[in-house]
C-alpha cells in the first residue's frame, strides 16, 4: 500500500475509505513491484517518483481536500523535472468520472517562467504544449508585464 512507501502517508491513508477491494489489490501489487525493482538502491527513478506522489495527491484529493502547487522560475528547471511536474499534472487529471472530476478540481497548479529567457526549442516550452494538447488538463496562461520603477515605489510607499 501507499503508506509502506510513504510513511506520513498512513495517516491521510486511516481516513480514506477503504472499501474497494480491487482497488487495494491494485495498490498492493503496484507496491510490490516497485519494492521489488528498488531493492538494491536507496534512489527512486523518476516513473516512481510520479507514481507515489500521484497516489498521495490522489489520496489527499479523496478526502475531499485541496492541493495548490506553484513553482516559481520554471525557466531554470532541467528537461527531466519538468518532464515529472508534466506527467503529475497529467496523472491528476486523467482521473475519471464523477470523481476524477471532483478530484481535478480541487487541485491547482502554478506554474512561473520569465518568458524572455525560454526560446521555443526550450524543453519547457514542449512540456507545456503536451499540457495545452492534453484533454485531461486546463492550461490558463497569463501574460504580466515588468513593472515600471515607479509602480515598484507606489508598492513600496
Amino acid at each position: 500500500s501507499i503508506t509502506e512507501l510513504i510513511p506520513v502517508a498512513a495517516t491521510v491513508n486511516n481516513d480514506v475509505d477503504d472499501d474497494d477491494d480491487d482497488a487495494k489489490n491494485k495498490n498492493a501489487s503496484s507496491s510490490s513491484v516497485i519494492r521489488a525493482t528498488n531493492a538494491d538502491t536507496s534512489e527512486v527513478s523518476p516513473r516512481q517518483l510520479v507514481f507515489l506522489l500521484s497516489k498521495l495527491m490522489g489520496l489527499i484529493l479523496g478526502l475531499g481536500r485541496k492541493i495548490l502547487v506553484c513553482c516559481d522560475d520554471l525557466q531554470w528547471c532541467n528537461s527531466s523535472m519538468l518532464t515529472l511536474i508534466k506527467e503529475l499534472i497529467i496523472s491528476v487529471g486523467e482521473n475519471n468520472g464523477e470523481e476524477g472530476s471532483r478530484k481535478r478540481h480541487n487541485f491547482l497548479f502554478v506554474g512561473m517562467f520569465r518568458d524572455e529567457e525560454v526560446s521555443e526549442s526550450h524543453s519547457l516550452m514542449e512540456q507545456l504544449a503536451v499540457l495545452r494538447e492534453s484533454n485531461c488538463v486546463n492550461v490558463t496562461e497569463i501574460k504580466l508585464s515588468s513593472l515600471s520603477t515607479e509602480e515598484v515605489n507606489d508598492m513600496i510607499m
